[in-house]
């Protein structure tokens, strides 16, 4: 039974079936002044498709191709699927509202908009390349079509590069992204965009097409993007739910795009499930190694759990406490400085680093976690020793 708000929506929804070999109407947009450091641009590759659309079926098939010619390397496919003519069971408001942020007059709204989206549409890095539709056996010219767009978009050095970073967390999966440039933005509105996306979905509609890749379930910050802040290098994190981030066939595509020019400046795709880094796995095992005495073990597996996750206040300080059974008394200090800004509560530690900055002569630093200690904790068994270092160390 398809629902009130479903009907609504396909009613509204215009379908317009492109004829097979229109031309594109934007041309590809011309490089921009690349950064110093050559090399070859990922392209993203953006499909606006249904299941129940019959003339989608050469587009999906084209796309499948693509997958096929091109490494993850050079091109990230997304597969926005919408209620046209009829529900689609992967369609999402977020692919009907990016649907519109490409296709509508940006001055129009409701129905005006929503008949201004017809089916298949092909964009590659932002721009339109192909508006063709058509039955399966058209595939192959489909994808001939779009191999060429891609190949002159493939040379383009890219103008930023994104740096990612993902991993399990201690509350959840963990997302790090960098954008760096070295060009000035000019007030270019730039946008940075987390998809994320479920591949080989398995569903028979009325184009034939049964397997469905790289197809968007969700926008993190909407169809436009988070507003990225000027600057040389920007960093976001996101955080995920952690079995999400363990579920096979699925991931995250990160872009960076200009809001109103639509241009798609470089593009990272992040496969999760179990091959991605756990940093409960690595602090647990971290742990079993400095119980049982193998110091040196333990400290690689705990600085690869907060090199996953940095704000665990539990996994710094306990690298922290193998730091300094190893005799590295600065790293410890470092660890234990991270911990104790992450959880001003462990007042333990404030002992832990009095104790280090004493043997290493810094005074200062000492007393004054000598007397954050005593103030947490002034009946702790060890306060008597506390308040003798701690004379000491004001003569």
């Amino acid at each position: 039974m398809v629902s009130a708000k479903t009907a609504k929506r396909v009613a509204a929804l215009a379908v317009v079936a492109a004829s097979v070999g229109s031309p594109a109407r934007t041309p590809i947009a011309e490089p921009q002044e690349a950064l110093a450091a050559p090399g070859r641009k990922v392209v993203l590759a953006e499909l606006f498709t249904g299941t129940e659309c019959p003339p989608c079926a050469a587009a999906d098939t084209g796309f499948e191709r693509i997958l096929d010619a091109f490494s993850r390397d050079e091109v990230v496919v997304l597969q926005y699927h919408l209620d046209i003519p009829a529900p689609d069971p992967f369609s999402t408001e977020d692919a009907e509202a990016r649907a519109y942020y490409y296709m509508a007059d940006p001055q129009a709204t409701g129905d005006q908009a929503r008949w201004s989206v017809s089916l298949p549409r092909a964009f590659f890095d932002g721009r339109e390349g192909m508006a063709s539709g058509g039955p399966r056996g058209q595939g192959g010219d489909f994808f001939r079509r779009a191999r060429d767009i891609i190949e002159r978009v493939v040379v383009v050095a890219p103008t930023f590069r994104l740096d990612t970073r993902a991993g399990l967390g201690f509350e959840g999966g963990r997302v790090q992204v960098t954008v760096r440039t070295s060009r000035p933005e000019g007030g270019v509105d730039l946008r940075l965009h987390m998809v994320l996306y479920r591949d080989k979905l398995k569903y028979r509609g009325a184009n034939g097409v049964s397997q469905h890749r790289y197809v968007v379930t969700q926008m993190l910050d909407g169809p436009r993007g988070a507003r990225l802040a000027e600057g040389q290098s920007v960093t976001v994190v996101k955080r995920l739910p952690r079995e999400q981030m363990q579920a096979a066939d699925t991931g995250l595509v990160v872009f960076v795009q200009e809001a109103e020019s639509h241009q798609v400046h470089d593009v990272r795709l992040i496969e999760f499930g179990e091959h991605l880094p756990d940093a409960v796995a690595e602090f647990n095992e971290g742990a079993r190694r400095a119980r049982s005495g193998d110091f040196a073990a333990a400290a690689g597996h705990l600085e690869t759990a907060v090199e996953i996750d940095p704000n665990s206040a539990r996994a710094q300080g306990t690298l922290g406490a193998v730091h300094a059974r190893l005799g590295r008394s600065e790293q410890a200090c470092v660890a234990f400085e991270r911990a104790l800004e992450l959880d001003p509560r462990l007042a333990t530690l404030h002992w832990n680093l009095a104790q280090l900055y004493a043997t290493r002569q810094l005074a200062p630093e000492a007393i004054g976690h000598l007397e954050a200690f005593l103030a947490e904790e002034p009946s702790d068994e060890r306060a008597g020793e506390a308040r003798a270092l701690l004379r000491k160390l004001r003569q």
